[in-house]
Parts: C-alpha cells; sequence; structure tokens
C-alpha cells in the first residue's frame, strides 16, 4: 500500500513532461528533479525516512521507472496510432 503514492506521481510527472515545451534535455531534467522530490516525499510520508535515508533512493527508483514505463507506453500508443491512420 505504501507503494502506491511513488507510482501514481511517477505517472503523473509523466504526463507533465508531456506538456512541456522545450528541449528534450530539460524536460529530462525537470523529470528527475520531480522524482527526487516526490521520492523524498514518499519516504517521508510512508515513514521510511525515519528508518535509514537509503528507502530515499529506493522511492526516487520507483517514482522515476513508473515515469519512464509511463513516457514508454504514451509513445508506443502514439505509434500504433499513427500507423493505423
Amino acid at each position: 500500500m505504501n507503494e502506491i503514492f511513488p507510482i501514481v506521481a511517477g505517472v503523473l510527472i509523466a504526463l507533465l513532461a508531456e506538456r512541456l515545451t522545450g528541449s528534450a534535455r530539460a524536460r529530462g531534467a525537470v523529470v528527475v528533479a520531480l522524482c527526487v522530490g516526490f521520492g523524498v516525499a514518499a519516504a517521508a510520508l510512508s515513514g521510511e525516512l525515519a528508518e535509514s535515508i537509503l528507502f530515499v533512493f529506493a522511492d526516487f527508483a520507483i517514482v522515476f521507472l513508473s515515469a519512464v514505463a509511463t513516457t514508454v507506453t504514451m509513445e508506443a500508443l502514439r505509434s500504433a496510432r499513427r500507423r493505423a491512420r
């Protein structure tokens, strides 16, 4: 149950990054910064931060991987839609 917040945060970050204009490097920097912030927030909200700071890395990874998976899924759907036309 504690891992729902990082997964949802990653999906929302990917959807937000989709709306950002500019270079891919700038979008990537924003995604990583937001993933770090939400990773820390997830560790703090779940109480894992009180145990060890290393949980931040685990929560960051969950947020980041869910953002990447969402981005890959959106690209696959966009590509399939283009092929269907």
